[in-house]
């Protein structure tokens, strides 16, 4: 049986609505996928997870070896 559900956006989830967010990050972890940043708003309180992809962290790395 196949799950049509839609997951919810980050911010639906969050009762109060925030203008402006103010991200500080509460941990990162390096996986097999790349880096994973777990930020929180300070305003607000709305956590949100991102994936930096190694391939990105790399070009990132190289490029500041060329200047």
């Amino acid at each position: 049986m196949t799950n049509t559900a839609k997951a919810e956006q980050p911010e639906t989830l969050n009762h109060r609505a925030c203008d402006e967010h103010s991200w500080e990050v509460e941990s990162r972890h390096w996986t097999s996928e790349g880096e994973v940043v777990y930020t929180q708003c300070s305003a607000c309180v709305t956590r949100r997870m991102q994936l930096r992809p190694v391939a990105q962290q790399l070009s990132m790395g190289s490029h500041e070896l060329r200047l």
